[in-house]
């Protein structure tokens, strides 16, 4: 009868410990799936960043282009603390479509002029390579003094 206690005693360990071995193994390789998401994770969010870098780096050269073509027809005085802001699309070409004054400057004038500006413009820059769309949406504001 003491025999028995002790084999079922041996059995009921050796069972805990595979258990145990187990539950160690599961646990070890949920750690190692956290750090393969982690690193993925933190991939995703260099590349966005890069991304977003590019982006700027991008709207940056379409803001030149649009300023080198752009003529106020007013003097300084009038020009003073005007601003206006426009939305549009650029396709994946750089051709300008879908051109709206979303918050004029008060001057008609002004206003007229940059979109005349923006559409001269027209084709800008092609959107970069590794831009994921065939269209970016650009909201910009311009200052007269700037």
């Amino acid at each position: 009868m003491r025999q028995r206690q002790i084999q079922r005693e041996q059995e009921r360990r050796r069972a805990e410990a595979t258990r145990q071995q187990a539950a160690s193994e599961r646990v070890a390789a949920l750690r190692d799936r956290l750090k393969q998401q982690e690193a993925i994770g933190s991939a995703a969010v260099t590349s966005a960043g890069v991304q977003r870098v590019r982006l700027m780096a991008y709207q940056d050269r379409l803001r030149a282009k649009i300023t080198e073509t752009w003529i106020l027809p007013l003097s300084e005085e009038q020009r003073r603390d005007l601003q206006a802001t426009t939305q549009f699309q650029v396709m994946r070409n750089g051709h300008v479509v879908q051109l709206e004054l979303v918050k004029p400057s008060g001057n008609a004038l002004f206003d007229a002029s940059l979109l005349r500006a923006i559409r001269r413009a027209s084709p800008l820059p092609a959107l970069p390579d590794d831009y994921p769309l065939d269209v970016l949406e650009v909201e910009m504001r311009f200052r007269a003094n700037s």
